[in-house]
């Protein structure tokens, strides 16, 4: 390729990136390397957008177009690229590989230590992550990130004033980063432990106001409130709307159907697939791409049917309009169409799993509620797991946890923002249930019951799976641990023995949460929770 034409390419994708076309942009970053083009500058732009999308596929891409156009090239920064890619897919152990080699290449030996405590932290090391830290010297943003990963070390070791004092000397000098957010919000965790209930409110709420800051997303303009709201519309009770379902009769494609766990961020999912997972015949997936890699082949099918039947042709089309016409093509999908769905399901899964062969499959997706119809289109004969907790307890929790920021977890940015997205995800879940033939394929469990009667709810859980409970999962928390990592926020929590310290911890809030408590009434009813105050707790 001639610089001309190279950097014309190049110009373009940076054009799409600030015209907010991401997807545009990604395409034509991944085009421009398969022509041979590597622009470090772009593709550092590329991977920061691809990895708030969670798009690990684009990242393998790329990765291997870079091998094949560019093999006998060693530069540092792609070797950080393939670290990045580690780091997005929860592959804490490669992404050291990564690390070590690209120091080889040239990689500033500070930028590789912070990296490698981070990955460290994650693997439930802290010991190491903090050895590594000692020998690190950095400044500015660097330096945050250090304090940041320092700090969550002293609270996985459980020392907890070491933690509180470190957050409070550095957090009011902190920069305006990712780091600050994750300090704000963990000094909020731990104040709400010794019952500082004022510091606790006040730190989480500097963590929003700087991760909204930083990330500026539109809640408008956010993808997972759009799909909440145009399958509202379509599953409307005056609608007709009905997406096909593949006939499993017809075989070809694999027939086992996954069990799908799901239900609301910070309700509970983490522990329930620890202790599944520590079951011999169920291999869980954490939070894997699956349902959207799927989904997003499903939107490309279904946009270019509505292309060439016109209906997107029309002047003045509202973005919701033409995303309802889109979905809406959903309904006229072959079997061959639903298969090949089903298979990208599957190929999905093997990349995270490799070849599996216990008889149970888990997908442990909290907000996979949002797209319960599609699941039953690819696999009608799935069963569901659904997470319940106290609604009032979900909020403050996604509140005060640290995310990785994404079109979901911008939507707790503010209380009552996140108690309207609640109300919508939930009501979605009843009209599904209304509307789609789920009878005795459904099992609801509630974190209060399971922390409350562990023995009696997990049996329970495990005659709806037709399987029977297992010792091992007893010590879920052992075989947390055992298992070095995991990828959600909760990857602290469910390496402890079942705790009930979180119940009910939000009327220790009802000051701060009052305007919220509306938005939850209808979900309060409806799985038999009480929004009442009850006599405050202390936790001394």
């Amino acid at each position: 390729m001639s610089s001309d034409n190279m950097q014309t390419l190049v110009t373009t994708a940076r054009n799409l990136f600030a015209q907010g076309q991401v997807a545009q942009a990604l395409a034509a970053t991944e085009n421009l390397v398969a022509q041979g083009g590597i622009d470090l500058d772009l593709l550092d732009q590329a991977w920061r957008q691809a990895a708030l999308l969670d798009d690990t596929d684009f990242m393998a891409r790329v990765l291997a177009s870079v091998k094949k156009v560019a093999p006998k090239t060693r530069h540092w920064r792609l070797t950080m690229l393939q670290a990045s890619y580690h780091e997005v897919r929860h592959e804490w152990k490669e992404k050291i590989v990564a690390l070590r080699k690209a120091k080889k290449q040239g990689a500033d030996p500070a930028l590789v230590m912070l990296h490698e405590a981070s990955a460290r932290e994650r693997l439930l090391q802290p010991e190491k992550a903090l050895a590594v830290l000692d020998r690190f010297r950095g400044q500015g943003d660097s330096l945050d990130h250090a304090q940041a990963i320092r700090a969550r070390c002293f609270q996985q070791l459980k020392e907890t004033a070491k933690a509180k004092a470190l957050l409070e000397s550095w957090l009011p000098d902190a920069g305006e980063n990712v780091a600050a957010v994750s300090g704000r919000k963990l000094l909020a965790r731990l104040h709400d432990k010794t019952g500082d209930w004022e510091s606790a409110w006040h730190w989480a709420s500097q963590g929003n106001h700087l991760s909204a800051k930083l990330y500026k997303a539109a809640l408008g303009d956010n993808d997972i409130r759009w799909r909440v709201e145009i399958w509202h519309h379509l599953f409307r009770a005056d609608s007709q709307f009905q997406l096909p379902t593949y006939d499993v009769s017809k075989g070809g494609s694999e027939e086992m159907s996954p069990v799908f766990l799901l239900g609301f961020p910070r309700s509970g999912t983490t522990l329930l697939e620890q202790i599944l997972d520590a079951h011999p015949k169920i291999t869980a997936m954490e939070e894997p791409p699956t349902v959207t890699d799927a989904l997003r082949q499903a939107v490309e099918m279904a946009k270019a049917r509505a292309w060439l039947r016109g209906s997107l042709k029309q002047p003045g089309l509202s973005k919701k309009q033409a995303l309802v016409r889109i979905f809406q093509e959903m309904s006229n999908f072959s079997q061959g169409e639903i298969r090949r769905l089903r298979d990208i399901y599957w190929e999905s899964a093997r990349k995270r799993l490799g070849n599996f062969s216990e008889p149970v499959l888990l997908d442990k997706m909290p907000l996979n509620t949002v797209d319960m119809a599609f699941i039953n289109m690819l696999f009608p004969r799935a069963r569901f797991i659904v997470a319940l907790r106290h609604p009032a307890d979900v909020l403050l929790s996604c509140y005060m946890q640290s995310f990785e920021a994404n079109d979901a977890m911008v939507n707790f940015h503010e209380m009552e923002s996140a108690a309207i997205f609640y109300r919508q995800v939930m009501g979605l879940l009843e009209r599904y249930q209304a509307r789609l033939s789920l009878e005795g394929r459904m099992h609801f469990i509630r974190y209060e019951d399971l922390t409350a009667d562990f023995d009696t709810e997990a049996e329970a859980l495990m005659m709806f799976l037709g399987l029977p409970f297992e010792p091992s999962q007893q010590n879920y928390h052992e075989h947390a641990r055992q298992r070095g990592t995991l990828a959600t926020p909760s990857y602290q929590g469910v390496t402890q023995p079942i705790y009930r310290n979180a119940v009910d911890r939000w009327q220790n809030y009802n000051q701060w949460m009052g305007p919220a408590f509306e938005h939850l009434a209808a979900a309060c009813r409806c799985y038999g929770y009480s929004l009442e105050l009850q006599e405050r707790k202390s936790r001394g």
